[in-house]
């Protein structure tokens, strides 16, 4: 799938005097088929919700020029790489390491990835979104990092494989509703 250009409506003819700028909540959740998405250079917002669940998606690629968003490794970042906000469901690995500079993982970044049983955070990290890693069944151990101050709503909801004992750093001052359900 490329989002950079309005297109004709079997996916063809990109309009370069339409760039496509924004792309809202929901807008690809729990798709079946799709494998990558492109991300063209004129997007300026990305809705942390947008891309969550899409059942084979392997990477998000992002147009180099982009000013507003980054991936790497196929994995969606906005650009200053504070926040990242989309782990693809089928990307390979059973582990992943955030990198150290992120202080935000997105709502739903990791929703539902059964592939993954290790997730390493960042020293860095200050929230963790609603339902960030909801349903992760497999992930088994999760260490908090000190400075962490906020965890969302079912964030860790469902996620049966954890340690039934989690480490809650004092810097943390908010827990959302069945964060750990």
């Amino acid at each position: 799938v490329f989002i950079d250009y309005v297109r004709d409506e079997d996916g063809n003819n990109p309009d370069e005097s339409k760039p496509v700028s924004a792309v809202g909540d929901f807008t690809m959740n729990t798709d079946e088929y799709v494998e990558v998405i492109h991300i063209g250079k004129d997007v300026k917002y990305i809705d942390e919700t947008s891309f969550f669940y899409c059942k084979e998606l392997r990477a998000i690629e992002v147009d180099e020029t982009n000013k507003h968003y980054a991936s790497v490794d196929g994995v969606l970042y906005t650009k200053d790489m504070k926040t990242l906000l989309s782990y693809p469901i089928k990307k390979d690995g059973t582990s992943y390491t955030i990198p150290e500079g992120v202080e935000r993982v997105g709502s739903c970044a990791f929703y539902k990835n059964t592939t993954l049983t290790r997730i390493n955070l960042p020293k860095t990290l200050k929230v963790i979104g609603d339902m960030a890693f909801f349903k992760c069944e497999n992930i088994s151990l999760v260490t908090l990092p000190d400075g962490l101050e906020k965890i969302g709503s079912d964030a860790f909801s469902y996620c049966q494989g954890m340690s039934p004992v989690m480490y809650i750093p004092e810097s943390v001052k908010e827990i959302d509703s069945f964060a750990f359900y």
